[in-house]
């Protein structure tokens, strides 16, 4: 027992603030957003042939919303607490796994550093308090190397042992492909690895067939998908119009926060010497120590590099890269800082980098539809109503309780569910003519006999409807700023004092 503790003391002492801080926003997040509710809503539909239908036309895998589909029926599914707690579960196991694969790998000091990295990673502390798949793939990524490093680099002696581990190792990357399409770089950073060492050709033959068949099994749910996904412009998905840079992909999970200035600057300089440190690694180290090397740079650096070159600057996206990065800069501080204190010192500076930004995290409401629908319930009458994107639609009304119409915004005439479009759509930009807006927005509010506009989109976008509503002289009479870390804006618009409702009003 004694042995026991005093090898695994310094994770339990992490564990203990990680639990905290996780449980601390679980319970303060707030309402569900647009993310959360579309998992909900399309893991607990009475049919499963329309729930199959839809998550063949989503473009996340299933995975996680099959998990939710038999989780969310024992529980209380408006209790944001305990849907969101498996992604807590999931957060706390990665720490844990991280811990463990590290102290293996590498050493005691690089399990301490990257597991503490990794507990106050806001990205990770947000992903652990949301009902999205994001949790789990972190865990399920750090679970698929670590049996990778077992099977792969240890050469497991006894035969049934090895066995087992191998089929487990074929679910858990199954798994992983099943949960996010981000998965597939878990594969392709194993593959590469797998290929700089050369095993035995056994070893390397099972790895061939047990990825080759768990990508096979993942086909029959990604060519549906992508197949009902070609008449639409891919081009023209949200996550393409991001902004960003390849440093902040890189060091934003050590600053918890964007760098800019002279921090980018500081940052550029660790970059460009990290990168020296690392080539010199590499061809200084042979067999599986340097192939050690790369995988943990492969599985660091390939998710931010993609990103970076396909332009999509979404640190979620990147998620399953987090755990390496720490690992990644842990490794280097443990190996060139020999002196205790420096090493010390370094490690505490980074903490307070991090802290300020954990603690703005945990002490605010991140997101929360409460103040909007409230103020709504309370200054809405016969001749209001509510727009708001179609796609937030099924979420807003999660909380509306008034009893007026909640209108989604979508120009395009088709003969879609509002389910449908939802899922068709909430990924693209749609392209919306000037013509077709105005056209939209003063038929819905004729069709409702409405004198009264709320009106919810971020100060960033819709702006095309607020100047139609302007140039055709309806009032703007208030916009209530969001008071939590909500993106979204409430306009409260009147009509002008000459307009007229149809006769069919009267």
């Amino acid at each position: 027992m004694k042995k026991f503790i005093t090898k695994w003391y310094p994770l339990f002492l992490i564990l203990i603030p990680a639990f905290y801080l996780r449980l601390h926003l679980i319970i303060n997040r707030g309402t569900f957003w647009f993310d959360e509710n579309f998992s909900i809503h399309f893991s607990t539909l009475s049919s499963w042939s329309e729930t199959i239908k839809y998550w063949v036309l989503e473009t996340n895998p299933p995975l996680h919303m099959l998990l939710l589909r038999f989780y969310l029926p024992f529980i209380n599914q408006n209790n944001e607490i305990l849907v969101r707690f498996p992604s807590l579960i999931f957060s706390i196991g990665s720490i844990i796994l991280l811990y463990i694969f590290a102290q293996k790998i590498l050493s005691r000091r690089v399990a301490i550093v990257s597991s503490i990295l990794l507990s106050i990673s806001t990205l990770n502390l947000i992903i652990s308090a949301e009902a999205r798949m994001y949790s789990l793939l972190t865990f399920l990524s750090i679970l698929s190397f670590y049996i990778f490093h077992k099977l792969v680099f240890e050469e497991i002696a006894d035969n049934n042992k090895n066995k087992k581990f191998w089929i487990l190792y074929f679910f858990i990357n199954l798994f992983v492909l099943y949960t996010h399409l981000t998965g597939v770089v878990v594969i392709l950073c194993q593959f590469i690895t797998i290929v700089a060492l050369k095993p035995k050709r056994e070893i390397f033959l099972n790895w061939f067939k047990t990825n080759i068949l768990a990508t096979i099994i993942f086909m029959i749910w990604f060519i549906p998908s992508i197949y009902n996904k070609f008449n639409l412009n891919l081009g023209k998905a949200w996550y393409f119009e991001t902004t960003g840079d390849i440093l902040n992909l890189l060091f934003s999970p050590i600053a918890n926060t964007i760098i800019t200035g002279f921090l980018e600057t500081l940052f550029f300089i660790i970059f460009i010497l990290i990168s020296y440190l690392l080539i010199k690694e590499v061809k200084e180290k042979q067999g599986k120590d340097r192939a050690l090397v790369i995988l943990i740079f492969l599985w660091a650096l390939t998710p931010p590099l993609l990103s970076s070159f396909l332009s999509v600057y979404v640190l979620k996206y990147i998620t399953i890269a987090y755990p390496a990065l720490y690992l990644f800069y842990a490794y280097f501080l443990d190996k060139y800082v020999k002196s205790t204190k420096v090493f010390v010192a370094i490690f505490i500076m980074i903490i307070f980098l991090s802290l300020p930004h954990v603690y703005e995290l945990i002490t605010k409401i991140n997101f929360s539809w409460s103040d909007l629908t409230q103020y709504i319930e309370e200054n809405e009458d016969e001749q209001s109503i509510t727009i708001i994107s179609f796609m937030e639609v099924l979420s807003f009304n999660k909380y509306y309780h008034g009893n007026r119409p909640v209108i989604g915004l979508y120009t395009y005439k088709d003969d879609l569910s509002l389910e449908e479009r939802i899922v068709r759509y909430n990924w693209n930009l749609l392209e919306i003519e000037d013509n077709e807006l105005n056209e939209w927005l003063f038929t819905s509010i004729e069709k409702e006999c409405a004198t009264k506009i709320f009106l919810i989109h971020p100060p960033n976008s819709f702006e095309r409807i607020d100047n139609a509503l302007l140039e055709n002289n309806w009032i703007l009479d208030e916009i209530k700023e969001p008071t939590s870390l909500s993106f979204d804006s409430l306009y409260i618009f009147h009509a002008p004092n000459n307009y007229t409702t149809s006769s069919t009003c009267k």
